[in-house]
């Protein structure tokens, strides 16, 4: 009974303790158009990504300037997190050759698997990734 122990402690343990699922997250960088949902949709296998070791928090960045929105969706570690939303907060306002602009930046993370699809997620949202989510899990049955 010892020797089961110890080869249990010694082989099954440290990978057990090893392992950690790995986050999956859609990843984009581009404009509104590109980085829709429906876009993401329409090409799962490029649009999401399974993250590495240690990244297990999907992180969603927003910026807007002279008019362009420009979105970014990776994975993250917490310190990627914590240091693009503390570097990203809200709006700024510059006055640039005479003109007034405006810089919007929101930085968000969250964890779970794809939690990033867009700037809000609706239930709508949720309805449709439920059911191809369903689909792309069926198809690889």
């Amino acid at each position: 009974m010892k020797n089961h122990l110890l080869h249990f402690l010694i082989f099954v343990m440290p990978v057990a303790v090893a392992y950690r699922r790995q986050a999956r997250c859609y990843k984009c960088d581009g404009n509104n158009e590109q980085c829709s949902l429906a876009m993401m949709h329409s090409d799962i296998a490029k649009y999401t990504v399974r993250c590495p070791r240690d990244y297990d928090n999907c992180l969603t960045v927003f910026l807007e300037q002279d008019g362009r929105k420009i979105f970014n969706k990776r994975c993250a570690s917490d310190r990627i997190c914590n240091r693009e939303t503390s570097r990203c907060g809200g709006s700024e306002r510059a006055t640039k050759g005479g003109l007034q602009t405006e810089k919007i930046c929101h930085a968000w993370c969250c964890k779970g698997d794809w939690c990033n699809p867009g700037p809000r997620v609706s239930p709508a949202h949720l309805v449709m990734m439920s059911g191809l989510l369903f689909v792309n899990l069926m198809c690889r049955i």
